[in-house]
């Protein structure tokens, strides 16, 4: 891995960290949604590894061997990093990713399915080097695998001029409308709550919040909510994915190296 990277630690020993109880914390519940929703997911990155997820996908061209794509670092986050010069087998050489797939508690896979609702928690800390484009930038989206329909909601890093914008999107309904949305640059470099209620379905429902911080005090930076999402499984079943999926087609001082991190992720149905 190399120096240049700023921030990266070689520390991916993972430590015994156990998980202290299975609902999700206090900070990390639905502002609307009911207490009573059954936790599904709630991996602990130094004991389940990449084993929370389905798959990761990143340097799928194997370009670049010696890259450490997704890692877990310091024993309680995972880090996706990606480099400038990457490029995915999709596109035609337009776009790169680094990203996690679905979610796997116990070694059993997760789907969510047409009529349920799901709550997805998470903490994400994002640094200067992660800007906002002028084309896309998803650091989370929703798709059926079957079919590889969607980006169905997603969570995107935009840019208008100077102006950068973190936003959760319907990206599938026509416009792609925000959910919620609100400038990048205060959430920057530190870690920050991200809150996704769905309700899955051709006409389906999501919320999200977006926390200025963790822990139950941490202010709402941005929250809101749209009926009529287009969020379906097509007889399979929708899956979230976690990382950076983004086009070079941007300027280029946005398309530099950087990396993103989560922790604490919990998914519940109810």
């Amino acid at each position: 891995m190399p120096e240049s990277l700023p921030g990266f630690s070689r520390r991916t020993a993972l430590r015994g960290l156990a998980v202290t109880a299975l609902a999700a914390p206090l900070a990390l519940r639905p502002l609307t949604s009911a207490f009573a929703a059954t936790t599904l997911w709630h991996p602990n990155p130094a004991t389940d590894g990449l084993n929370a997820f389905e798959g990761i996908e990143a340097d799928r061209g194997n370009k670049h061997p010696d890259r450490k794509y997704v890692v877990v670092e310091g024993g309680d986050h995972y880090r996706f990093n990606i480099w400038a010069d990457d490029r995915d087998t999709t596109g035609g050489g337009d776009r790169q990713r680094t990203e996690s797939k679905g979610m796997v508690q116990n070694g059993t896979v997760l789907k969510m399915h047409n009529g349920e609702t799901w709550t997805i928690a998470y903490e994400m800390f994002m640094p200067t080097t992660l800007h906002g484009t002028s084309k896309f930038t998803h650091i989370f989206q929703t798709k059926t695998p079957a079919t590889n329909a969607g980006p169905w909601v997603t969570i995107d890093l935009s840019r208008s001029g100077s102006k950068e914008i973190i936003q959760a999107r319907a990206y599938a309904n026509p416009g792609s409308p925000a959910i919620a949305s609100t400038d990048l640059a205060p959430l920057r470099n530190k870690w920050i709550t991200v809150e996704l209620t769905l309700t899955i379905g051709a006409k389906g429902a999501a919320s999200a919040v977006f926390r200025d911080g963790v822990g139950a005090g941490a202010p709402v930076a941005a929250q809101g909510h749209l009926s009529g999402v287009s969020i379906p499984d097509q007889g399979d079943y929708v899956r979230p994915k976690w990382g950076i999926y983004r086009s070079v087609q941007s300027a280029k001082t946005d398309i530099i190296d950087t990396y993103v991190l989560f922790r604490n992720y919990t998914a519940s149905k109810g």
